[in-house]
C-alpha cells in the first residue's frame, strides 16, 4: 500500500500498468541467486529506481526508471516502525522480529534485542541467523541489521559475521562516544542520517567470488560527510 502510493507520487501521470510492473518487478523471487545477490539486485533498484516498460497512451512503448524514495527531501518519505511483526516462511513456519523499519513500505531496518543480560552474541547466533534461514524475504531488500542488548549494541548487514558487526558510538566527530542502544537508535535511524547512509554509505563486494555487502563504519560516515 505505502509502495503503490509513494511510486504513484514520486512518478506521477504513468497508467497503472507501470506501477503494477515496478510492484512486480521489486518483489519478484528468484530461486538462482543467493540472498546477497537477490540483495544487491534490489539495492541497485530503490537507490536508482525500477525500470519499467509499458505502452503510453499514443501506442508507445515507453522505458522509464521509476523513483522509490526522496533523496532530496527526506521527509518526503514515509518511516514506519513495527514490532513484533508476525511473518510466514519457509514451510509455513512463523517468525517474529523484535522490530522492522519500513520507508516507503519497504523493510530496511532489523533490529533484534536481547536482555540486558544476555551476550549480545547470542541475538546473532541464536534470532538473526534463524531469521535469514526461515524468513529470507524480508532481508530481500534489508539495509541495515541492528544487535542490541540495551548495554551493547552494534549495526551490521546481511552478509557480516559477528565480529564484522560495529558499534556506533558518535552522532558528531567531537563528542564523546557511548556505546547504548539509544545512542545507535539516534545516530542510523534519525530520518536524515538513515536515508543518507542507506544512499551513500552501502558498498558490494564481489572480489572473491561471493558477493559481500559492507556499510560504512561510524568514524567514516562522520569523516566523509564532514570532509
Amino acid at each position: 500500500r505505502d509502495l503503490l502510493k509513494k511510486l504513484k507520487e514520486f512518478n506521477p501521470d504513468l497508467p497503472e500498468t507501470a506501477y503494477n510492473k515496478a510492484f512486480e518487478i521489486l518483489t519478484e523471487e528468484t530461486s538462482t541467486k543467493s540472498l546477497a545477490e537477490i540483495n544487491r539486485d534490489k539495492y541497485v533498484m530503490l537507490k536508482d529506481g525500477i525500470q519499467v516498460e509499458y505502452t503510453n497512451d499514443r501506442g508507445k512503448v515507453v522505458t522509464k526508471r521509476l523513483k522509490v524514495f526522496d533523496f532530496e527531501d527526506y521527509e518526503n518519505n514515509y518511516f514506519h516502525a513495527v514490532r513484533q511483526l508476525w511473518i510466514e516462511g519457509k514451510s509455513r513456519r512463523m517468525r517474529r522480529p523484535d522490530i522492522v523499519g519500513f520507508v516507503n513500505g519497504i523493510p530496511l531496518l532489523f533490529i533484534e534485542l536481547k536482555a540486558a543480560h544476555r551476550k549480545l552474541e547470542k541475538a546473532y547466533n541464536d534470532n538473526f541467523t534463524d531469521y535469514l534461514d526461515v524468513i529470507p524475504k524480508l532481508f530481500h531488500t534489508n539495509a541495515f541489521v541492528v544487535l542490541s542488548n540495551g548495554i551493547e549494541s552494534r549495526i551490521g548487514s546481511i552478509t557480516a559475521k559477528y565480529q564484522h558487526f560495529n558499534e556506533w558510538k558518535r552522532i558528531t566527530e567531537d563528542e564523546q562516544g557511548v556505546v547504548d542502544l539509544d545512542r545507535i537508535i539516534l545516530g542510523i535511524c534519525e530520518k536524515s542520517r538513515f536515508m543518507d547512509l542507506f544512499e551513500n554509505f552501502i558498498l558490494f563486494d564481489d572480489t572473491f567470488g561471493t558477493v559481500i555487502k559492507l556499510i560504512a563504519k561510524n568514524h567514516q560516515f562522520i569523516g566523509v560527510n564532514k570532509a
